[in-house]
Parts: C-alpha cells; sequence; structure tokens
C-alpha cells in the first residue's frame, strides 16, 4: 500500500512539474546598429590612470611560470598553476611566502581553482 501511495504522488508531482504554460507573447527587442568602421580609437590612457611596474623577487629555486595575479591593498598574490602553489608578495616585490602544500590537513590547500 506504501509503494502504491508513494507511486501516485510521485506520479502527480510529475505531472504538474511537466505541464507546460507557454506564452503566445513575444516581446519585441531593440534592433541596435554599430558601425564598425566609424568606432572612436580608445587608447591605453583612456582606460587607466596610471600604471606601475613593480618587479617581483625571484630566484633559481622560485621562477614564475604561467601565473593568475591577485592585488590587495598590501599584497600581490600569484597563483602559479605551473608549480601549482601561489606566493605573496609585499608591494615592493619582495617574496613574503609561498603556499605550496597541498593536502588535507591545516596549513594545506585542498585545490587551486
Amino acid at each position: 500500500m506504501k509503494m502504491l501511495t508513494l507511486f501516485l504522488l510521485f506520479y502527480s508531482l510529475l505531472g504538474v512539474g511537466c505541464s507546460s504554460h507557454s506564452s503566445k507573447t513575444q516581446v519585441a527587442l531593440p534592433k541596435i546598429t554599430i558601425d564598425l568602421d566609424h568606432l572612436p580609437s580608445l587608447t591605453y590612457k583612456d582606460l587607466f590612470c596610471a600604471t606601475e611596474l613593480i618587479p617581483l623577487e625571484t630566484t633559481d629555486n622560485h621562477l614564475l611560470g604561467i601565473v593568475y595575479p591577485l592585488l590587495t591593498e598590501e599584497y600581490i598574490f600569484m597563483r602559479d598553476n605551473t608549480q601549482q602553489q601561489a606566493s605573496c608578495f609585499n608591494k615592493e616585490g619582495k617574496l613574503l611566502f609561498n603556499i605550496a602544500n597541498q593536502g588535507s590537513t591545516p596549513h594545506q590547500y585542498k585545490e587551486f581553482l
């Protein structure tokens, strides 16, 4: 009896969940025409107000491969997918520490995203 009740409940939920309420009304979207031949040219100075070059400290034991930077107010983090580690630099470019211990215990990381 329980199986029959569960089957009927599942079947009624499936029937209600799969019913379609299609709307026949269509929304007219505006058409935007862009003239690619007459676009204004943008320069680097139009996009950024200032740039700063910060040479990062490297050694023979610590070279960066393909990196993904993350900048904060105080630090520069470089995620290196080649070596599966992240490096932390200060704003002057001095290497502070590496995060390179993969695992599931404290002071280790699980995975890089």
